[in-house]
C-alpha cells in the first residue's frame, strides 16, 4: 500500500509537467493563429504557414531532448535545460510584433513565420521538447518505469487546450487577455519542469545517460518511422487548408482537425488493442471513394456534410497511419530517437503541404496527394516489413483487401489526375498564390459560342463578364443594377463626378457604373486578381471613369491614407484649402466586397476598422457592404455597428425573395425547381425537354443576377429616403443580439449559421 502511494507521488509531478505543457503548446497554436490572421488579409494558407512553425518547432523541440538525453550526462543535462528555461522568460509576455504585418512584395508566408518566430520561438521549443524529456528523466529513474503511457497524458492536454479556446477562451477574452493569461501560465509550466529536473537530480539515475540499451531497429523500419508521420502530416495541412477555403478562415475549424489528428495518436498508443488493421483498410477505401464524390465538379455539397466528410476522411487516414506507426515502435531506450524521427516527417509533411505543392502545382492537389500516398505508403511498410511468408499465411478476406486497396490507389489517381487535367481543360488561365486558388473559365463550356467569361476562386464565382459587345459593360453577378450596391453606385444628387473606393477588385465590374468625371480606387491584396482583372476581363479598361489600384490589404491602406488625410487637413490654412483636401482625398462611396466569398476577413468589420472607414467618407457619403455568404451571418455585427454610429442602415436583399429566384431559375433555382424537373411520372421524352429548356434559362438568368445581400449605411437621408432605395428595401430579418468585433475580439463562432 505505501509503496503504490509513494509511486504515484514520485510519478504525479511528471504527469502534470507534461500535461501541462502539451496543454500551453497546443493553446498558443490557435491564439497566435487567430492573433496575426488579420495581419494577412484573412487568407487560408495562414494557418497552413502557422502549421509549418509549430511542425517545425516540435522538431526543433524534439531534437534538443535527444541531444539532451544521448549527448549529455543527467546533471549536465538537468542544469542546460534549467537555465534554458529560466532565460526563455525574457521572450515573454506573448505579443506578436505588428512590423510583421502584410507589406510590400515580401513573401507572406516567410513574414508569418518571422512573426512567429521573434513571438514565441525559444519558449514553443522548450514546450514542444517537454513530453519526450521528461518521459525519458522518468525512464531513467528506474528500469521498470515505462513511458509509453505519458503519451496519452501528452495529448489529454492537448485536447484539453483545443477544447478550451473555442468554448472558453475565444468568445470571452479578447487577444491581448489570452496571450497575457498564455504568459502567465507558461510561467507556471516552467516552474512545474523544474521540480521534475529537481525530483530526477534527487532520485538518482538508474539507467547510463547513453540509455543503456543500444536501439536494434532495422533502417526500413526507421524509414516508416518519418515518412507516416510525414503523409499524416500532409494530410492534416491538406484538410484544415480545404475547410477554411471552403467555409471559413476561423480558429474553429482548425481546431476540428488538429483534434482528431491528435486523437488518433492517443488511441493507438493508449490503447493499442483498438487499432484493427482490416477494419481500418475497408474504412480508408470508403474514405477515398467520398473524396472522389466531394470533388466532382457540379457538387456542392452543405456546409455539415462537407465538414463531416473531410474530418471524417482525416480521421480514417490517420487511423490508419498511426495505427502502423504504433506497431513499429522501438524499445523505450529509443524513446527519443522515436520521437525524432516522428517529427522530422511531420516536418516534411507540413513542407510539402505549405511550400512545395503550392509552388509547384496551381491547383489546390494537396488533398488527393495525401489520400494516394495513405495507400500507397500502406502497401509499401506491408511489403516491406513482413516476409513473403507472412503475405502467403493471410486470410482470403485480407489478400482482397490488400488487392483492394492497390486497386483504389491506381484507380483515385487517376480519377484525381482526370480531374485536375479537366481544371486546367476547361480554364483559360489558372493561378494559386498565399491568397488562394484563382481560375477564369469560358460559360457554356460545352458551346462552340460561349456567352461569359468566369472569374472563380476556389469553388466560388466572384463575377463574370458578357462575350457580346452589347452587354459587355453591363455589372454582373452580386452588382447587377438594383442591388444594394447597384443603388449607391446610380445615386447622382448632381451633374458633379464621384469618388469611389471599392475594397476587393474582383474583376473590376462596378467600373462599369463609371461616368466622365468619375473617380474609383480599388484596394486589392491578391496581385494576381489585379493580373486577371487587368488581362482576361474589360471592365476597367471600358470605363470612362479614371482609376487606380492600390496593393495590399484593404484596410491596412486604408489606415495609412485616413493618417495622411489628417495631417493634409491640419496643414490646410484656409476653409477653401481643407474643402479640396477632403474632397480630394475623401469618397461618396466605398464598397466593403471582401465578404461575398464564404471566408471572412474579420478585421474588416470591426470597431476600429469602422473608425477608418467613416474617416475617408464624406458626410453624405454612403458604405455599401456585401453580407452574402452562405455560412456566417453578419447582421449582428452590422446591427451593433450602425446603433454604435448613430447611422441609418439599409437591407437589400436581390431578389427580394426566394420564390422570385425560383422562378428566375437561378444559379439557386435549380435545386428549387428540382422536383418539377424530376418527376418519375412523366416520359422520358418530357422530361428531357423540360430539362433541356430549364438548364436553358438557368443559363440566360445565370448571365445576370446572384442571389445577394448588401447592408447600406449612411447619414444621407435623401439617398436613404428615396424611391429606388425605399422600393428596394427588404424588411431588416430578426439579427439576433448585436454583436460589436473589435480587433481585439471578433468571434465568429456565435456567427456560424
Amino acid at each position: 500500500m505505501g509503496s503504490s502511494e509513494n509511486t504515484r507521488t514520485r510519478t504525479a509531478p511528471f504527469i502534470v509537467a507534461i500535461f501541462s505543457g502539451s496543454f500551453l503548446l497546443f493553446l498558443v497554436q490557435p491564439t497566435l493563429g487567430q492573433y496575426i490572421l488579420p495581419w494577412f488579409g484573412g487568407s487560408p494558407a495562414t494557418w497552413t504557414a502557422c502549421l509549418l512553425f509549430f511542425q517545425t518547432g516540435l522538431l526543433l523541440g524534439y531534437l534538443y531532448a535527444h541531444y539532451l538525453t544521448v549527448r549529455l550526462g543527467l546533471h549536465r543535462a538537468l542544469l542546460v535545460h534549467a537555465v534554458v528555461l529560466i532565460l526563455s522568460i525574457l521572450q515573454l509576455p506573448l505579443q506578436p510584433d505588428p512590423a510583421w504585418k502584410l507589406s510590400g512584395d515580401t513573401e507572406p508566408t516567410f513574414r508569418v513565420l518571422g512573426a512567429l518566430i521573434s513571438c514565441v520561438g525559444l519558449p514553443y521549443v522548450l514546450l514542444s521538447s517537454t513530453s519526450p524529456l521528461i518521459q525519458a528523466w522518468f525512464a531513467r529513474c528506474s528500469e521498470k518505469n515505462k513511458p509509453y503511457r505519458f503519451y496519452a497524458w501528452s495529448n489529454a492536454g492537448a485536447f484539453l487546450a483545443l477544447a478550451l479556446f473555442p468554448l472558453v477562451l475565444a468568445p470571452n477574452l479578447g487577444r491581448v487577455a489570452q496571450t497575457r493569461l498564455w504568459s502567465l501560465l507558461y510561467v507556471l509550466c516552467i516552474c512545474l519542469v523544474l521540480w521534475c529536473a529537481y525530483c530526477t537530480y534527487r532520485s538518482g539515475s538508474t539507467v547510463s545517460a547513453s540509455g543503456a540499451v543500444s536501439d536494434t531497429s532495422p533502417w526500413r523500419q526507421k524509414v516508416f518511422w518519418f515518412v507516416l508521420p510525414m503523409v499524416s502530416s500532409l494530410l492534416l495541412m491538406a484538410v484544415t487548408h480545404g475547410l477554411s477555403q471552403d467555409i471559413s478562415v476561423t480558429p474553429v475549424l482548425w481546431i476540428v482537425p488538429l483534434g482528431l489528428y491528435l486523437l488518433t495518436f492517443t488511441l493507438v498508443f493508449a490503447w493499442p488493442g483498438l487499432y484493427r488493421r482490416w477494419r481500418l483498410v475497408g474504412a480508408y477505401v470508403v474514405a477515398v471513394a467520398v473524396a472522389i464524390w466531394m470533388m466532382e465538379d457540379e457538387l456542392r455539397l452543405s456546409m455539415t456534410n462537407q465538414f463531416l466528410a473531410y474530418n471524417g476522411i482525416l480521421f480514417v487516414c490517420c487511423m490508419l497511419l498511426h495505427g502502423e506507426l504504433e506497431r513499429i515502435k522501438p524499445d523505450p531506450s529509443a524513446l527519443t530517437r522515436y520521437y525524432l524521427y516522428i517529427a522530422i516527417g511531420s516536418v516534411l509533411g507540413s513542407v510539402i503541404g505549405a511550400i512545395i505543392l503550392p509552388g509547384l502545382f496551381d491547383v489546390f492537389i494537396e488533398f488527393p496527394v495525401g489520400l494516394v500516398a495513405t495507400g500507397l505508403v500502406f502497401l509499401l511498410l506491408i511489403g516491406t516489413l513482413k516476409s513473403i511468408h507472412a503475405i502467403d499465411n493471410m486470410r482470403r478476406t485480407q489478400k482482397l483487401l490488400m488487392g483492394l486497396v492497390v486497386v483504389t490507389v491506381l484507380l483515385s489517381s487517376f480519377r484525381f489526375g482526370q480531374h485536375f487535367m479537366g481544371i486546367y481543360d476547361r480554364s483559360l488561365v489558372v493561378s494559386r498564390s498565399f491568397y488562394g486558388f484563382l481560375r477564369v473559365s469560358l460559360h457554356p463550356q460545352e458551346s462552340r459560342k460561349p456567352w461569359v467569361k468566369n472569374f472563380l476562386s476556389g469553388r466560388i464565382s466572384h463575377g463574370f463578364q458578357h462575350l457580346r459587345s452589347e452587354c459587355s459593360r453591363e455589372p454582373t453577378a452580386y452588382f447587377v443594377r438594383g442591388t444594394g450596391v447597384g443603388l449607391a453606385m446610380d445615386w447622382r444628387p448632381d451633374e458633379k463626378g464621384r469618388r469611389f473606393g471599392v475594397v476587393g477588385l474582383g474583376i473590376g465590374t462596378l467600373a462599369a457604373y463609371g461616368k466622365p468625371g468619375d473617380e474609383f480606387r480599388f484596394y486589392e491584396i491578391n496581385p494576381d486578381v489585379i493580373d486577371m482583372a487587368s488581362t482576361h476581363f474589360s471592365f476597367l479598361a471600358d470605363t470612362p471613369a479614371t482609376w487606380s489600384i492600390v496593393t495590399g490589404d484593404g484596410r491596412q491602406s486604408l489606415e495609412l491614407e485616413a493618417r495622411a488625410l489628417e495631417e493634409r487637413k491640419r496643414e490646410a490654412r484656409t476653409p477653401d484649402e481643407l474643402q479640396r483636401t477632403e474632397e480630394s482625398a475623401m469618397f461618396d462611396v466605398l464598397v466593403l466586397d471582401a465578404f461575398s466569398g464564404d471566408s471572412v476577413p474579420a478585421h474588416l468589420l470591426t470597431r476600429e476598422a469602422m473608425d477608418t472607414y467613416l474617416a475617408l467618407l464624406k458626410p453624405d457619403g454612403i458604405l455599401a457592404i456585401n453580407v452574402t455568404n452562405a455560412h456566417i451571418n453578419l447582421l449582428p455585427v452590422i446591427q451593433a455597428h450602425v446603433g454604435e454610429r448613430k447611422m441609418e442602415g439599409r437591407w437589400v436583399q436581390y431578389p427580394r425573395d426566394e420564390n422570385q429566384y425560383c422562378d428566375m431559375l437561378g444559379w439557386k433555382g435549380r435545386r428549387c425547381a428540382g422536383k418539377w424537373l424530376d418527376d418519375p411520372s412523366l416520359p422520358r421524352d418530357e422530361l428531357n425537354k423540360r430539362k433541356k429548356a430549364a438548364w436553358y434559362d438557368c443559363k440566360v438568368t445565370w448571365l445576370g443576377a446572384y442571389f445577394s445581400y448588401w447592408v447600406l449605411m449612411s447619414h444621407n437621408q435623401h439617398f436613404l429616403g428615396s424611391d429606388a432605395v425605399e422600393q428596394a428595401i427588404t424588411e431588416r430579418p430578426p439579427a439576433g443580439t448585436p454583436l460589436v468585433w473589435t480587433d481585439d475580439h471578433a468571434p465568429i463562432w456565435p456567427l456560424l449559421k
